[in-house]
């Protein structure tokens, strides 16, 4: 690929037409391969796009390379750059009275700032100003994100990790990179990998389903199927386990392996050590987003609840004949295993291993293809289940395929706890219909409940925005709130504060109307990991399948603790 692993290119359709769209016309940011951008001229990612409206000229960012250039429509060129904050993802243009171009707002994402430039010029752009904003992120993890989103961390600065990981997540592609080959006799392919998301890596080491990279448990993996081979970081100190993804990745991926240079460290690639090291401190502390039906009292549903069931104790036949189960492998509290029983041994009960590592089943509802090297979801489905390629293709019928073989498994997947509290991003509204005997009121008055619960375990961070009414004039004053060791206290004047009773009187008397909002809370930062899910039963899993009722599944962690009975 000369490493080259992305084309950079602007897509152009003409769908002026009254039935169909022209076919498409491609215009290449830079030179194609076998030659490379000159240095610092590459355009990596580009993301925000505006055109002109004199439909002339393009104005985008390139969200890897750090720049907002111009380009002209017509022949492709590309007319101007420059460079602004890091990660631009969005660019907004103005015009003065005439219509014409003046300039335009480019917000940067990771530097968390926004840059003026004059367009004036449109050959040569130039930053006027830079508003940098208030972030709260951790140096550590700001210069790491940065670095994960960096297209110089390629040695042609045409991608970065996230040109495969988009938002920490994955691109569902099937890669044949440097994978170590198998030592058995009749293994003569190289394995192909899935792309695995950057999210939720703390504890479930090794990374990958060849049981390789960041292994501190040593052992049996793909490369080594009859000698154990030693670990290759420590199981105390996670961060040495993605350092092994790190360099791995700068050293063959991310490099071109006919010239690749050296860092500080001597070790092959771009960026020196101390990124590097806030890079590994980065992608270890990516948490997953929040279960997408996550109660807001975190109980969860009936459904979801035989889902772990079945996702414990039954096989694929549907049957509790103490052949192994999903859970098997994909055990508490991360989901997860390493040197996974092989698939030929595993229902004939026998503990012998293959090597393989079963990825994380936690925020599985976020990843759209799931099997080891991808082969079922992508090739078979045309066959085998007779799936239209160009028609639709329903996430849950990909997930019935690929393991979540009931309505019980999904909804188990899409309850399933990820650190997050159900209450996180839920809103309720205070007003005059607060206190009515309606079923509307009864709902409201239960997610305020868990909303007040919630913040006072600091699961959530509770805030409330609204208008008090003079019932005289009708006149408005804005009121901003928080809650704080159990009162609600003015943002304004901490001197003021409410209890909920006062604030659901107000709402009743019709003198408030509120909106309370859980947001993220701030036990969220790496010095308070994302917890794990924790299975307790009274007996050894073998012998509790006839008494599930006396399972008990416990989330807890920095983001507050919610039981729920089995």
């Amino acid at each position: 690929m000369e490493n080259r692993a992305f084309l950079n290119q602007i897509t152009r359709i003409d769908c002026s037409g009254t039935r169909s769209c022209d076919d498409p016309t491609f215009y290449e940011l830079e030179p194609l391969p076998p030659e490379q951008p000159e240095p610092n001229m590459a355009l990596a990612t580009p993301f925000g796009i505006e055109v002109t409206r004199d439909n002339q000229t393009l104005v985008a960012t390139a969200a890897g390379s750090h720049k907002l250039f111009t380009l002209d429509i017509e022949t492709g060129e590309i007319l101007g750059r420059v460079t602004v904050g890091q990660v631009p993802r969005g660019v907004k243009l103005i015009y003065d009275d005439q219509d014409a171009l003046v300039e335009a707002w480019v917000m940067n994402a990771i530097e968390n700032s926004v840059s003026r430039v004059s367009l004036s010029n449109l050959t040569a752009p130039e930053v006027t100003a830079t508003v940098l904003l208030a972030d709260p992120t951790p140096p550590l993890m700001k210069l790491g994100r940065f670095a994960f989103n960096n297209a110089n961390a390629s040695t042609t600065g045409t991608f970065s990790c996230e040109s495969c990981h988009p938002d920490n997540n994955v691109d569902q592609l099937v890669w044949i990179l440097d994978t170590p080959l198998c030592n058995h006799p009749g293994c003569t392919q190289i394995p192909p990998r899935l792309t695995m998301p950057v999210r939720g890596l703390r504890d479930t080491q090794p990374y990958h389903w060849d049981g390789i990279p960041g292994d501190p448990y040593g052992g049996i993996n793909v490369e080594s199927l009859w000698d154990p081979v030693e670990p290759n970081c420590l199981i105390d100190e996670p961060e040495t386990c993605t350092r092994v993804l790190v360099d791995g990745s700068l050293a063959t991926t991310l490099c071109d392996v006919t010239n690749c240079p050296t860092n500080d460290e001597g070790k092959d690639g771009a960026l020196d050590a101390e990124v590097r090291d806030a890079l590994s401190h980065f992608i270890l502390n990516v948490p997953f987003p929040p279960a997408p039906n996550r109660p807001f009292d975190n109980e969860l549903s009936a459904s979801a609840k035989e889902g772990f069931f079945e996702f414990n104790y039954l096989n694929d036949s549907g049957t509790d004949t103490g052949a192994s189960t999903c859970g098997a492998c994909h055990k508490p509290p991360f989901l997860t295993t390493t040197n996974t029983p092989s698939a030929g041994n595993m229902n004939a009960g026998v503990g012998s291993f293959n090597g393989m590592d079963a990825p994380t089943w936690r925020g599985a509802y976020d990843r759209w293809i799931v099997t080891p090297q991808a082969r079922f979801n992508v090739i078979d489905l045309i066959e085998r289940i007779g799936m239209d390629l160009d028609g639709d293709l329903p996430e849950q019928e990909i997930w019935f395929h690929a393991g979540a073989r009931t309505q019980a498994n999904w909804d188990m997947v899409l309850e399933f706890g990820t650190g997050f509290s159900g209450t996180f991003a839920r809103q309720v509204t205070l007003n005059e219909a607060i206190d009515d005997d309606t079923i509307q009121s009864q709902v409201n008055n239960r997610i305020l409940n868990a909303l007040v619960s919630g913040a006072a375990q600091g699961a959530v961070f509770l805030q409330g925005d609204g208008l008090f009414i003079n019932p005289e004039d009708q006149t408005t004053t804005m009121q901003a709130i928080e809650f704080v060791d159990g009162s609600f206290v003015d943002r304004v004047d901490p001197e003021l504060t409410y209890n909920l009773e006062d604030l659901k009187q107000f709402a009743a008397e019709g003198s408030l109307v509120m909106t309370l909002t859980g947001r993220i809370g701030q036990n969220v930062l790496p010095d308070k990991p994302q917890p794990a899910i924790w299975l307790f039963w009274t007996d050894p899993i073998g012998d509790v399948r006839d008494r599930i009722d006396e399972q008990i599944l416990n989330l807890t962690g920095s983001f507050g603790q919610a039981t729920v009975e089995m």
